[in-house]
């Protein structure tokens, strides 16, 4: 694995038990006076020990109808409901890249 990409619908923190080595993925915020209405954040380098907590959540409902001329032949309706909530951990890092990392999910 050379990268470690993870995408979440919904980003937020999670009251999960951490270990000692794991802190939370941080950004460096910048501080900028009130006179000026643009901030600038940046983006720390990844470090062993590194923790994201995230919930995804997906909703989805399909409402179907069939038909044959005018007249109709089917209707469905099907919904699907998901939350996840999941724990990521950087394991290693190389020349500043994520190359291994522990995914812990636990029960919503």
């Amino acid at each position: 694995m050379r990268n470690l990409a993870v995408s979440s619908a919904i980003l937020c923190s999670l009251a999960c038990g951490t270990n000692a080595q794991e802190r939370l993925a941080a950004y460096q915020t910048l501080n900028v006076p009130r006179a000026h209405q643009r901030a600038t954040f940046a983006k720390l380098a990844a470090n062993p020990g590194d923790r994201v907590d995230q919930t995804l959540a997906v909703d989805l409902k399909l409402d179907s109808t069939v038909r044959k001329g005018h007249e109709t032949v089917d209707q469905s309706s099907s919904q699907l409901v998901r939350n996840q909530q999941r724990t990521v951990v950087v394991e290693e890092v190389v020349e500043g890249l994520t190359i291994a990392a522990r995914v812990r999910y636990s029960k919503c």
